[in-house]
């Protein structure tokens, strides 16, 4: 029985004290926000019990509150079922398949959620995590729509809540079904510098830095199953270990029109003569999003459009089983897969034939070629255009198969000279490819970091104070005096700036 004056409605989004659960032992220690209890169901790894707590936030994410001083009580709830007995923060608990109240629960995914006692208990809202039970028993047809959920509990933005809500997936508007486009936004029809006015649309679901957006998740132990949770599309600031240590190897890529297409924020790209973006995506593949907000991969993985993904943080090979492999793979295919990208970071159009890309292949180490044979982008034949097919980094010019480059990152075609410009990110250095797929070095070489600190830079990543202890330009007077660029970018070749 609830004590009187108990808060289990919480009514103001203003509230300053965040109540948030969070998992401190069970299986996927990764992740904080979900509760997997299997009753040793043969297609799950079994275990009875996950441990939880309450932890006390301010408006500020950095302000940490002791939970001594709350004033309140809590207790644990899921569909309006109490779990527990009121306890003090961080309250401390195990759900166990054993405790009566959990037994009585359907399987499927539930909100666990907390009561408040207290004459404080007005100051509270609380951000609920997931309970997902796998028994074998009869499952519920109905899903919570947490809000506030994953990072957004962290951070200082306004949650319009907290609530759940339990929606079943058959009766709502799944985002397969996609929108229309506002009257007042007007696709490309030309190349975008031509356009009176330019439409844009979000790539990514609309959101503020950080803050998740609801998705729907397919549930590997529940074959057709689906949930709801927010996915946060932003992982970090630098691109190079976002595949291997955030999970963007298995970024749930997503074709179709607006509200069902989506991408990262992490594309990099160029715009054709039509008014479609060509880009890659540090995911995993390189697409094309049309005039109208349209997404198409050429190459690399997806999800199946008749399938939800799989959360992210599972493994590649669950998170694939939703996913499918795009384009036809003629080389540069890692022993035991069926092709793919690792970190690709950006896209030139060959000025001589739009239907040609050239990717900078960050992990690959390599520039790849594709080319859309069918005019639509459904046949795409991929190859390693310069650069070692079995992956490896180095820093060689050559031709073709035989150049070493270490991460390149960007690059772009000089329709003028009809070259292709590489940034070689971890070599230091400008490359240059011919049309042949010679391999040059125009600016640069390996150990611009060694080089920077024996001149005395205290911070490598500082740029103002390195171009000046480099001395990377000389303006146009310092030159006429014989003042030339320090030999930084490379021993033998030098650029002037005038």
């Amino acid at each position: 029985m609830v004590p009187a004056g108990a808060q289990t409605n919480f009514p103001s989004p203003y509230a300053p004290f965040k109540l948030i659960l969070r998992k401190t032992a069970g299986l996927e220690p990764q992740d904080e926000r979900w509760l997997h209890l299997n009753g040793a169901v043969t297609n799950a790894v079994p275990t009875n019990s996950a441990q939880v707590q309450v932890l006390i936030r301010g408006t500020d994410f950095s302000d940490v509150i002791d939970p001594a001083t709350s004033g309140i009580q809590v207790r644990y709830a899921a569909r309006g079922v109490a779990l527990s007995d009121w306890m003090v923060p961080p309250a401390l608990f195990t759900v166990h398949l054993t405790n009566a109240a959990v037994d009585a629960l359907p399987d499927g995914v539930h909100a666990l959620e907390v009561e408040v006692n207290g004459a404080r208990r007005l100051e509270y809202q609380f951000h609920a995590c997931f309970l997902h039970l796998h028994r074998g028993r009869a499952r519920t047809n109905s899903v919570p729509l947490i809000e506030g959920d994953d990072s957004v509990a962290d951070q200082n933005i306004e949650s319009y809540g907290p609530s759940v809500q339990y929606v079943s997936p058959e009766s709502v508007a799944r985002r397969r079904h996609g929108f229309a486009l506002p009257t007042s936004m007007t696709p490309w029809t030309q190349a975008p510098h031509l356009e009176p006015g330019l439409y844009l649309e979000a790539v990514t679901p609309h959101s503020a830095l950080f803050q998740p957006v609801q998705m729907w998740w397919d549930l590997p132990e529940n074959p057709g199953q689906s949930y709801v949770r927010g996915f946060p599309p932003k992982h970090g600031e630098d691109p190079r270990p976002l595949r291997a240590t955030t999970g963007h190897e298995k970024f749930p890529m997503r074709d179709g029109p607006v509200g069902i297409g989506w991408a990262s924020t992490y594309i990099g790209g160029q715009v054709d003569t039509n008014g479609a973006l060509i880009f890659a995506e540090i995911g995993g593949r390189v697409a094309m999003m049309h005039a109208d907000g349209t997404i198409l991969t050429l190459a690399g993985w997806r999800v199946r459009p008749d399938r939800d993904p799989v959360w992210h943080q599972r493994t590649v090979a669950e998170v694939r089983a939703n996913m499918e492999l795009r384009g036809t793979w003629a080389e540069g295919v890692r022993p035991g897969e069926a092709g793919g990208f690792r970190t690709p970071l950006d896209v030139a159009i060959d000025p001589l034939d739009s239907r040609i890309y050239y990717v900078a292949g960050g992990e690959d180490h390599c520039i790849w070629k594709l080319e859309v044979l069918d005019g639509i982008g459904h046949d795409v034949r991929v190859t390693v255009f310069a650069g070692d097919p079995a992956h490896s980094p180095g820093f060689v010019d050559a031709a073709g198969h035989s150049a070493r480059f270490n991460v390149p990152f960007s690059l772009a075609w000089d329709p003028v000279a009809d070259v292709l410009y590489v940034s070689d990110q971890e070599n230091d250095a400008i490359r240059r490819i011919t049309r042949a797929g010679v391999v040059t070095t125009v600016a640069g070489s390996p150990g611009m970091e060694a080089r920077l600190m024996a001149a005395g830079a205290l911070d490598v990543f500082n740029q103002t104070n390195n171009r000046v202890l480099s001395r990377f330009e000389v303006t146009l007077a310092q030159a006429g005096t014989g003042v030339r660029p320090g030999p930084w970018m490379s021993s033998t070749r030098r650029t002037t700036a005038c």
